[in-house]
């Protein structure tokens, strides 16, 4: 087990997002924003066949104290025939998908990508197993391995000329990359011979709880883009997803890294004033360090688009600050999915999904009457409306005054006001927007978050930890392969 598994966490994370971060520059100054549009739109339909090629049965095998070679190898085996099945059906769906879409070109990008369940359900045990020992260094190498050499494959395709294809290529063998470094990190290995009916009905009480909401979570990530899709087409959507992959992508994987840390720890805590501590604190940490880097990026991005990717992105620049207020929302809401979960209120987690669902197709359907703009408006404020919604049930759950939750973000709030002001009137001086204008607002910005972080740290170390205990458990982050429509 590692020393320090919320580092390691950290690092997986943020290696990740700077290499991915890294290639997805380079490849949208190399390619179009048709590119990007096909590869979402078919990423986002055919993305809900990975919620049914895991349904769950990698958190269960995490949630769950004691854990038998049966629950492993049953759990290997389905998740595999699940994977060759979602594979199947999205190979057999593309024809029909494309004429529904009235898009032929997105016809054999679904089928080119279709094979990656497969491929992918071939790490998901494995994946839980170094999660659930917490091995977040290796993991750490691995996604940044998997990642830099996908990136490489895209990047060289789209310089010989190759188009969507260069990231379709990319996201085939990121996964492959990833679910082969799997396993040479372990030695687990499956064998039939466990495999187990009564295994699987032991984790299917708490997986079949947790399937269902990934599957209405999925809907509520992904309705979005299902819409601009049907209504707009490729081109826009190329232009929605940039924004969201420029502002959401990075708050994803971050979030992501804490839930990880997160929930194990909170699923330890018997008591209700030590899971504050944790939840309480760790929230005010992460909106510290999420908020004023996207208050920045509302800020800078606009003027910044056009030099720095080209002018072919420029009309994505006016929704990017509706998505820092996204970002921002899901930064807190990913905490609240690990409270849920980790205090056995997967119902909850369910009811919610449905209900935000819901919230985020009405929005939609509102906002789609004022076009690209409508719809980041309409995602704004569903998001906003989601967090009022979460305060209520930390205040049931944790036995806390209503918006307790919420003020622990106060302090992230005003020091992104303050960098984001800062940057603000550094872009308004006389003489133009320039990269070098750019870099010293963002450099001005950069101390103004320096300083927050460092106080909020400081203040962190001195109340101590929250609750000394000893983590023993992991969680398993969603499937790599097409986990979310902005990622890749």
């Amino acid at each position: 087990m590692n020393e320090k598994p919320w580092a390691w966490s950290v690092a997986q994370q943020l290696g990740r997002q700077v290499a991915s971060y890294a290639v997805f520059i380079v490849l949208a100054r190399l390619l179009n924003p048709k590119d990007f549009g096909l590869l979402a739109l078919a990423t986002a339909w055919i993305g809900i066949l990975g919620v049914f090629s895991d349904v769950g049965f990698g958190s269960a095998l995490i949630q769950r104290r004691k854990v038998t070679p049966a629950h492993l190898s049953s759990t290997f085996f389905l998740n595999v025939g699940l994977g060759l099945i979602a594979s199947l059906a999205g190979m057999a769906a593309s024809w029909p998908l494309a004429r529904a879409l009235g898009t032929p070109a997105v016809q054999p990008v679904v089928l080119a990508l279709s094979p990656g369940f497969f491929v992918n359900s071939l790490g998901l045990t494995h994946l839980a197993l170094a999660y659930r020992d917490l091995r977040f260094k290796e993991l750490a190498i691995r996604d940044l391995s998997a990642t830099l050499l996908g990136g490489a494959v895209g990047i060289t395709a789209a310089l010989r000329g190759y188009g969507v294809w260069s990231l379709v290529a990319q996201t085939l063998v990121t996964s492959a990359g990833g679910a082969a470094l799997l396993w040479g990190m372990l030695r687990w290995r499956p064998a039939i011979s466990d495999v187990s009916r009564g295994a699987l009905g032991e984790l299917w009480g708490y997986s079949s709880k947790l399937f269902s909401f990934n599957l209405f979570k999925y809907l509520a990530q992904n309705l979005d883009k299902l819409l601009v899709g049907v209504l707009a087409g490729p081109l826009i959507m190329g232009l929605y997803n940039f924004a969201q992959k420029l502002v959401v992508f990075p708050v994803q994987n971050l979030a992501g890294a804490v839930g990880n840390w997160l929930f194990p720890r909170l699923a330890r805590v018997q008591d209700t004033a030590g899971a504050q501590a944790t939840y309480f604190q760790t929230s005010k940490m992460t909106a510290m360090a999420i908020f004023p880097p996207l208050a920045l990026m509302a800020v800078v991005a606009p003027p910044a688009i056009p030099l720095l990717f080209g002018a072919k992105w420029e009309p994505a620049a006016p929704i990017v600050p509706l998505f820092a207020l996204v970002g921002a929302a899901m930064s807190l809401m990913a905490l609240a999915g690990s409270l849920l979960k980790a205090l056995d209120r997967p119902g909850w987690l369910f009811n919610w999904s449905v209900f935000f669902s819901v919230l985020i197709a009405a929005a939609l359907a509102v906002g789609n009457r004022w076009g690209l703009m409508g719809l980041a408006a309409g995602m704004a404020v569903a998001h906003l409306v989601g967090l009022v919604v979460l305060d209520g049930a930390t205040q049931r759950l944790l036995r806390v005054a209503p918006g307790a939750w919420l003020l622990t973000a106060a302090p992230a709030v005003g020091v992104a006001i303050l960098g984001a002001a800062s940057a603000a009137l550094i872009l308004r001086l006389p003489g133009g927007v320039t990269i070098v204008r750019v870099v010293l607002a963002c450099s001005v910005g950069a101390v103004w978050y320096a300083w927050g972080l460092r106080r909020a740290v400081r203040a962190a170390r001195a109340l101590g930890p929250p609750i000394d205990v000893d983590v023993a458990q992991g969680v398993v982050p969603e499937s790599d392969f097409l986990s979310s429509s902005t990622e890749r």
